[in-house]
């Protein structure tokens, strides 16, 4: 059976893992491109990781009603312009700033204590990943208001760029 390789019979193309094919698998595409079948290099598609969504986010905080409550307000509030004004969309109505703007409030603010966060960085291998990260970010936004600390960087690094949503 071939474990390095699969066949596309309509299209007469091997896709094959070049590099790990046995002996009798190079035999078995040798015949198949005697009559004219193709090798191509076999692509691996790239995992879909899933990451923290609305869903997770309402779990990990269905014992605090508090932060659920400032979960939602955050959702709700109203969006603003440089000056001040309200936004609205095409229909009047006024423009919240929605799940992104709680979804950064959750990530900068949870989990409250950050040593368990740090040490799965750590084991990810993402450490000096989030230094020079929180370096850039730091050196990017130096003008800016409202900038993250580095305990609400390595809270948001985690979220973001390590922490993969468990399977049902």
């Amino acid at each position: 059976m071939a474990r390095h390789y699969e066949i596309d019979e309509a299209k007469k193309v091997i896709y094959a893992d070049i590099l790990a094919l046995t002996e009798k698998e190079e035999a078995q595409i040798e015949k198949y491109r005697k009559y004219g079948f193709s090798v191509e290099p076999r692509v691996k598609k790239a995992e879909k990781v899933a990451r923290l969504d609305e869903e997770y986010i309402q779990e990990y905080l269905k014992d605090n009603q508090e932060a659920l409550d400032t979960f939602t307000a955050k959702k709700n509030e109203t969006a603003v312009d440089e000056e001040g004004n309200k936004k609205h969309t095409e229909t009047g109505k006024e423009r919240k700033k929605g799940y992104n703007n709680a979804l950064h409030w959750f990530a900068r603010t949870f989990p409250v204590e950050v040593a368990d966060i740090t040490k799965e960085i750590k084991l990810a291998g993402k450490a000096t990943e989030l230094e020079k990260a929180f370096k850039k970010y730091r050196k990017d936004n130096a003008d800016s208001t409202g900038i993250m600390n580095e305990t609400e960087y390595t809270r948001f690094f985690y979220w973001t760029r390590v922490f993969v949503k468990p399977g049902k």
